[in-house]
């Protein structure tokens, strides 16, 4: 009999222990949402340097980051609604890529193609996300 009140006591402290361990993971879901792409000219060069703007066009708020040596950008945690993206860079017409459309937990990618020309010339491209998430593994 003390064999199966020992068993039980231990089935009760496993129970609490996985219990109290996935907690957090599943609190830990994501709010928010990336854009990441690569800038490039018409060549497919990377631009390095190049000011990416994304603004929320519900709440008017931008945010703006640099391209990296490689022209990658990231843009992280953004909350969900519709964006849009504007690229800049010296001697390169700039891109406006409307209708990004984000969700909680997205990482979508829009990579920005420049063309030869001054920044008051204007580029407009109309996002097309694809309907899988080809920037991350998780489902």
């Amino acid at each position: 009999m003390k064999q199966w009140k020992w068993l039980s006591c231990d089935v009760r402290v496993l129970a609490f222990a996985v219990l109290a361990c996935s907690a957090p993971a599943m609190s830990a879901q994501q709010v928010t949402a990336d854009i990441v792409g690569t800038i490039t000219d018409a060549q497919g060069a990377v631009v390095p340097g190049a000011q990416v703007t994304a603004e929320d066009t519900g709440t008017h708020q931008k945010r703006t980051i640099t391209s990296s040596a490689s022209g990658e950008y990231t843009i992280s945690e953004l909350q969900p609604g519709d964006y849009t993206i504007v690229v800049t860079a010296a001697g390169f017409k700039t891109v406006t890529i409307h209708d990004v459309i984000l969700a909680a937990g997205d990482r979508v990618r829009e990579n920005a193609p420049l063309q030869v020309g001054g920044a008051s010339e204007t580029l407009t491209v109309e996002s097309t996300s694809p309907a899988i998430q080809t920037d991350s593994s998780v489902l």
